[in-house]
Formats: structure tokens, sequence, C-alpha cells
């Protein structure tokens, strides 16, 4: 197939971008943990499920410190780990609530465990709004 103009070839670039994401959609989670790991390489060949979790809650706490809403950040993520993300992303790759319970007790501070749990599901469920609460809530 030949596409002859810009308007064409958006057209198709934006089908075969819906089509991808509802692939994503129906795919479970071991069939996109597999594709994950594939395309991250021989990096990822000793990764499991709960890796790609831990990378994901990582992110979410590092854009609630770069919002102001805590006040330490995480470690620093190797760069394995921020492709690993992005890949993760693609694919629609969500913690589970036992993942971010786990994260919680493990990472942070006991009298704080019950905020974070809240702050990260609502980081995973809907983070655009969740973050235009809290920067309301803090004052920006």
């Amino acid at each position: 197939m030949v596409l002859r103009n810009k308007k064409s070839c958006y057209a198709v670039t934006k089908v075969v971008y819906f089509l991808l994401q509802a692939i994503y959609i129906i795919m479970t989670k071991d069939e996109k943990f597999d594709i994950i790991v594939e395309r991250l390489g021989d990096p990822a060949k000793n990764f499991n499920p709960i890796h790609l979790s831990v990378l994901i809650l990582l992110e979410y706490m590092e854009i609630l410190f770069k919002n102001g809403i805590i006040l330490e950040g995480p470690v620093e993520v190797a760069p394995i780990g921020k492709q690993a993300t992005a890949i993760c992303q693609e694919f629609d790759w969500a913690p589970s609530d036992s993942d971010i319970v786990t994260f919680c007790k493990d990472m942070v501070n006991e009298g704080q465990v019950e905020s974070f749990i809240m702050m990260l599901k609502s980081m995973r469920d809907d983070r655009e709004t969740f973050l235009k609460n809290a920067k309301k809530h803090i004052g920006y």
C-alpha cells in the first residue's frame, strides 16, 4: 500500500495505534510480562513480575516527589529500569494491590504505610486526578 499524503499516513498510524492498544488490553499479565522481558533483552532475563511493579512504583514515588507531595524521593533508577518502565507503560503494566502493600511495608516508615498505600493506589488508578487534587490540597 502506498500512502500519498501526510493525512492518510496519519490516519493509518492512528488506526494501528488503536489496534495495538486493543490487543494490549486483552493480553493477560503473563503475556505482557513475557513481551516486556523479551523487548528488554538480556539485562531482564532474571526479572519477574514484581521487579516490573517495583520499577513502576519507584516512578510513582519520583513523580510524587517532583510534584512536592512527598518530601523524600526514591533511589536513582538505572537506565535499564527507566527503559523497562517506558515499555511497561506501553503495555499498561500496573502493580497489583498486593504489590503496592508489599512495596510500602518494605520501603516506607512504619507510621506512613497506609498513607503511601493510598497514594500509590491512587497514582495507579487515576494519576492525573490524584496529582491535581493533591496539588490543590498542599497549596500549589
